[in-house]
């Protein structure tokens, strides 16, 4: 079986690339221009750190999620 190629220009969601993905089309997605590390520091004493993150999907119902560490 032979492939489609897509070129994407620009951004896809999670989603888009599944469904691309669902119908075996072969995707290259741009490469990152350039990558910034990012170093984890610890609180200065007596400080308490939250870590947060939220997820949103609108499948017809609309439905959210987060969630947080200490």
């Amino acid at each position: 079986m032979i492939y489609p190629y897509v070129n994407i220009v620009g951004n896809i969601t999670v989603e888009e690339f599944s469904i691309i993905k669902a119908f075996s089309v072969d995707c290259h997605p741009k490469k990152a221009t350039h990558v910034i590390q990012v170093n984890w520091e610890p609180p200065e004493c007596e400080w308490v750190k939250c870590n947060t993150d939220v997820a949103v999907v609108n499948d017809g119902f609309l439905r959210a999620a987060c969630g947080g560490i200490f």
